[in-house]
């Protein structure tokens, strides 16, 4: 059997075609998916020779992944509260300090009305670095390197702390107080 312009032909071939004979392509009839089968799509096309032979998975939310996005919730929660604690934080003017030690380390922070801020702003970040390595990540990329920079985040904050108290401490102290080289960064003591 011969082919005249993709349809078959009985006979033997024309030699010139009809004035009408236009050559169109042959689309096969395909299902028309409702936003039902087809969620995530607004406009659907149906003639797409590959939406028969690869129909999409149904959308399914497993307990894992309501878990997964409760934890990226959960995140970004934490997030916008570090962010709304930092805005809200003001480093006090005056510290008071406990006595100085011999080994030429920072000393601890009184509890003193002077001091209540800043104990309370570093123990806000613990809270919230405490609620963050509670966070299960279920073995989800994402959760897991999301938490890691809030992690990091609320470290770098409290790392900002200590440094400041180390600051103001060795602005405040008396110069004959420097015994000896430090061994150790002056505000690994809290």
């Amino acid at each position: 059997m011969e082919y005249y312009y993709g349809i078959p032909h009985p006979g033997p071939l024309p030699t010139k075609p009809p004035a009408t004979a236009w050559v169109y392509p042959i689309y096969h009839p395909q299902p028309l998916y409702t936003a039902d089968y087809w969620p995530s799509y607004t406009y659907h096309y149906p003639h797409d020779p590959y939406a028969q032979a690869f129909p999409p998975p149904p959308v399914r939310l497993s307990k894992d992944s309501a878990e997964i996005t409760s934890a990226h919730n959960l995140i970004g929660s934490v997030r916008n509260e570090l962010e709304e604690l930092a805005q809200n934080f003001q480093f006090p003017d005056r510290l008071d300090f406990d006595k100085p030690s011999s080994d030429g380390q920072v000393p601890k922070l009184l509890n003193s009305r002077h001091n209540s801020s800043l104990n309370d702003y570093r123990a806000s970040l613990e809270d919230l670095l405490d609620t963050l390595k509670r966070i299960r990540s279920r073995g989800d990329l994402s959760v897991r390197s999301a938490r890691e920079d809030a992690i990091k985040e609320v470290q770098d904050r409290l790392a900002e702390l200590k440094r400041k108290k180390a600051e103001v401490w060795w602005q405040r102290r008396a110069p004959a107080v420097l015994v000896q080289p430090l061994r150790r960064p002056m505000w690994s003591n809290w």
